[in-house]
């Protein structure tokens, strides 16, 4: 990172939850704590949007391409 802050407004909840959140992740600051739950969040919307079907489709088959190739 370049150096620079920012700050940001929060209110007294917010920065207790953070804190309980920097405690469990064993993060050092704000900062990092919110980088690792911007990483987890990140993880679960991938794991969310693919392999959705994954368990309930089976191989590829040839009579599945639904085209004549005669």
């Amino acid at each position: 990172m370049s150096g620079l802050t920012t700050t940001v407004r929060v209110s007294p909840e917010t920065v207790r939850e953070l804190e309980r959140f920097r405690a469990s992740l064993h993060t050092r600051t704000a900062d990092e704590t919110i980088r690792a739950l911007m990483r987890l969040m990140s993880r679960e919307v991938l794991r969310a949007t693919h392999g959705i079907d994954r368990g309930r489709l089976g191989p590829f088959r040839e009579e599945d391409r639904g085209e004549d190739r005669g």
